[in-house]
């Protein structure tokens, strides 16, 4: 996909999230299709560090398990899913780990 067309699917994305959130505000993202730094924006921390501080991990910890170059362990994952109110699903899905498999209860 050509940088224009990109940028052009990137602003459509955009304004349709915003517009759906808009319209419909009592309905919750889709966290499945977000990435983790996405997830922390939209839940309203202003920073990485307010985050990290949160759930006692440091910023170069978190900033690795948001791009992929880190997997947390699974008292990490759980204090990022409480601190976020996100399902360890939907956690694994927005650092590239397919728990589809994972039974949900």
């Amino acid at each position: 996909m050509s940088r224009g067309k990109l940028q052009n699917f990137s602003i459509f994305f955009e304004v349709n999230f915003l517009n759906n959130a808009i319209m419909n505000p009592e309905q919750e993202p889709d966290y499945y299709a977000m990435s983790l730094t996405e997830i922390i924006e939209i839940k309203g921390y202003k920073s990485r560090k307010e985050l990290s501080e949160k759930i006692g991990l440091s910023e170069r910890s978190l900033f690795a398990i948001e791009n992929r170059q880190q997997i947390p362990k699974i008292d990490t994952a759980a204090k990022i899913c409480r601190a976020l109110n996100i399902s360890f699903s939907q956690l694994c899905h927005s650092i590239g780990i397919d728990a589809s498999d994972i039974p949900q209860e």
